[in-house]
């Protein structure tokens, strides 16, 4: 048996590319963009699709289009296989590269099956048909892979939270082409368990990591599974088809474990409060009835209410003695009192003061009538009235002014000839 060395093996490897029809001239590759770096001019970068990986560099990458190349993009690629030697490595050298979609393979797949899913109803999950989550279930199904870094943070985050529930792994492939029918199979078998509820759970990673989990199979055993489920793959930014079949999305698998069961301590911690507050609220009131308590029975002891009835009995009896025995001399005082008062009424005659009353009233009548200005009429007096006010001088008329003058037994009515003011010729 002849015995190579690891430079003849790489020389022959490039021999043999060199002799490929195909591999020996230009090819082109097409392909999802993974891992894209420029270095000094140079990208270095992978070409990745369902079927595998190529590793490949652009050397002296045009600046127009190193920045306009990014993860994810579908590109075309030609160039040439070659081995580097120094890593023994297949590498692709590319020449041009053209921009085909901005979006990644894996990422178109994603969105035409959300779209067939979606128009055909079965996700997202309406939620009317969402379940409740067991308050404090006592079996929790997880399903996920028993070696993973997602089932330890879910069996942590139990044991911290709620250690009084049973936990039950189905175990599961959560990557490669098998693994879509293994979570198929765990997650019928997690539905027919004694679960209370289940989590489907997986650590975070590409979306070729996490493609399991958007196959077809997958979208309708999780909205088909018969407990209350949870979804709970990869980190904050991932998202699966899984999440919108699911009752409750979690952002990562320990959140899913907080959201499937109780904190316990805090819980208890909670009730403890209640309890606490509780009994300080009995205690206070029991304070306040034995206070009340003692406040009736300091009144009890100073009233004293037999002391009392009794007292009131003897005042009674004192009162009723001295009624009687000065029930007489009251009568004889009242006696004298109504003699008194009559002797003064008969001693001021009605009669007489109506007589001073009527002389007073003749008096100040005389005095009054000897006032009224029609008694001077009758002395052969007469005054002058215009409108039928009294005009008392000449200076209030002109010539021909109209005027009335007034005697005792009736009115003549004149006008102004001339007037003569006092003094006047």
């Amino acid at each position: 048996m002849d015995v190579y060395s690891v430079g003849q093996c790489l020389l022959i490897l490039q021999l043999a590319l060199a002799r490929d029809e195909v591999l020996q001239g230009s090819l082109t590759v097409r392909g999802e963009v993974s891992g894209w770096k420029v270095v000094r001019g140079h990208a270095y970068f992978s070409l990745k699709d369902p079927g595998g990986l190529i590793k490949s560099v652009y050397f002296s990458v045009p600046p127009s289009l190193a920045g306009k190349i990014a993860e994810g993009n579908v590109v075309d690629a030609t160039g040439q296989f070659k081995i580097y030697a120094e890593r023994g490595e297949l590498q692709f050298y590319v020449r041009t590269i053209r921009l085909q979609s901005a979006a990644g393979l894996l990422q178109l797949r994603f969105e035409e099956l959300k779209t067939r899913l979606n128009r055909e109803g079965v996700i997202p999950k309406p939620p009317e048909e969402k379940r409740q989550l067991p308050r404090f279930p006592r079996r929790i199904g997880v399903v996920a892979s028993r070696s993973s870094a997602a089932f330890a943070d879910i069996e942590k985050t139990l044991q911290k939270r709620y250690p009084v529930a049973e936990i039950l792994l189905f175990h599961t492939g959560v990557q490669g082409e098998i693994a879509k029918m293994e979570i198929v199979r765990a997650l019928r078998q997690a539905s027919q368990s004694e679960a209370d509820v289940v989590i489907l759970a997986r650590g975070g990673g590409s979306i070729e990591d996490l493609w399991a989990f958007n196959e077809e199979v997958v979208v309708r055993a999780v909205r088909g599974c018969g407990k209350p489920i949870i979804v709970g793959v990869g980190h904050e930014i991932d998202h699966t088809l899984s999440e919108y079949a699911a009752d409750v999305i979690a952002s990562t698998p320990t959140a899913a474990a907080m959201q499937a069961s109780p904190d316990l301590r805090a819980s208890m911690e909670h009730y403890r409060q209640k309890v606490d507050h509780a009994r300080r609220s009995l205690l206070l009131h029991i304070h306040r009835i034995e206070e009340k308590a003692r406040s009736f029975a300091r009144l009890l002891r100073f009233y004293r209410p037999d002391q009392t009835l009794l007292r009131e009995m003897q005042n009674a009896r004192r009162i009723r003695h001295h009624l009687a025995s000065a029930g007489k001399s009251i009568g004889q005082a009242i006696d004298r009192t109504l003699e008194d008062h009559f002797r003064r009424i008969l001693s001021v005659s009605p009669v007489r003061r109506l007589e001073d009353i009527g002389t007073r009233l003749d008096a100040l009548y005389r005095i009054v009538k000897g006032f009224d200005p029609s008694l001077v009429l009758h002395r052969g007096y007469a005054w002058i009235e215009v409108d039928g006010k009294i005009v008392s001088s000449v200076v209030k008329f002109g010539e021909n002014d109209p005027f009335t003058v007034r005697l005792k037994d009736g009115t003549l009515e004149a006008i102004t000839k001339r007037t003569n003011p006092s003094g006047a010729e």
